[in-house]
C-alpha cells in the first residue's frame, strides 16, 4: 500500500515535515513485524519510472 501525502509546511530547525493526510490511514493502521513490535509505516522518497 502507498500513501500519497503532501508536505503542507517544514521546519528544518526541528527537523519536521507536516504533512496533509488522514489520522485513521496514519496513526492507527499498522502491520506486526517479524521482532514483534508494530510498524506505522516508513517514509520513502517517491522515483518515477522513466
Amino acid at each position: 500500500m502507498v500513501v500519497n501525502c503532501p508536505i503542507f509546511a517544514k521546519y528544518p530547525e526541528r527537523n519536521k515535515l507536516v504533512i496533509y493526510g488522514g489520522g485513521v490511514h496514519l496513526s492507527k493502521d499498522f502491520i506486526i513485524l517479524d521482532d514483534g513490535s508494530k510498524s506505522f509505516g516508513q517514509i520513502t522518497l517517491h522515483q518515477d519510472d522513466d
